[in-house]
Order: structure tokens, then sequence, then C-alpha cells
């Protein structure tokens, strides 16, 4: 399966055209390093919103990025920590099976950063920290 983006410069930043719809990068817009944390958060939320859903839960879901970038150019991320907020009726198991299962097998974005940086998460449950831990 093949995926495209175009990006056409509008005397500002860019407008972006892609498979699956629209934005805008650059000045004033969304940086490129601030798309790759929106691109880990969206697909693993994605992906334990997914899971939870097909285990008929009723539930909230905040998934939080943030990242730490070298010094020094180029200027990568050396860090990358995901917070999940789960809220509603799901118990700690199906909480930290749907994270996992979404950090080591389902979420592409994360297999492919993984492997030149770390990824740390932390699970909240109703408002309880349930887990913390490294990725794989």
């Amino acid at each position: 399966m093949e995926k495209w983006a175009r990006m056409v410069f509008n005397g500002e930043n860019f407008d972006v055209e892609t498979d699956t719809g629209n934005i805008k990068v650059g000045e004033g817009s969304l940086s490129p390093m601030s798309l790759l944390l929106v691109s880990l958060g969206g697909c693993t939320a994605m992906d334990v919103a997914s899971i939870l859903k097909k285990l008929k839960k009723h539930f909230d879901l905040k998934v939080e990025v943030r990242g730490k970038r070298a010094e020094e150019h180029p200027k990568v991320y050396t860090e990358i920590f995901l917070t999940y907020e789960i809220s509603g009726d799901v118990s700690e198991k199906e909480a930290l099976r749907a994270v996992s299962l979404s950090l080591n097998k389902y979420c592409s974005v994360s297999a492919m950063i993984s492997k030149s940086c770390p990824i740390f998460y932390k699970v909240l449950l109703n408002g309880r920290e349930i887990e913390n831990g490294k990725k794989g």
C-alpha cells in the first residue's frame, strides 16, 4: 500500500494534501517535528480506542505526547513520553492490554520511531497511575 503527500509553498507556509486529508505545515502552523508527535499520538490513540470499542467498553481517552530534543542540529527527539488517560468502565487488565497491543504490535509509527528513539509511557485509569514503563 502506497501513501502520499504533496506540499505546496503558499508564500508563508505549506498547504499539504495527502491521500487522507489536508493540513498546513510551517510558520504559524504545525511544525514537522510536532507532526511526528501527532502521528505517534494519533496512531496509538486510534489503536487503544479501537481495542476498547471492540470490548464494548464505555470510556474516555486522552493521549498526551511529549518529546525531548537534542540541543545540536539535527535536533532529533532523544526521548518521547506518552501518557494515556483512560476513564470509564475499563478494568486495569483491559487498559494495559490495549496500550501494550498498540505500542508493541499495531502502531506502525511507534515501531518506526522506537528504532531510533526510546518511547516511555504512563497509563492512568480513572485518575490513578497503573503502569509506567518503556516500550519494548
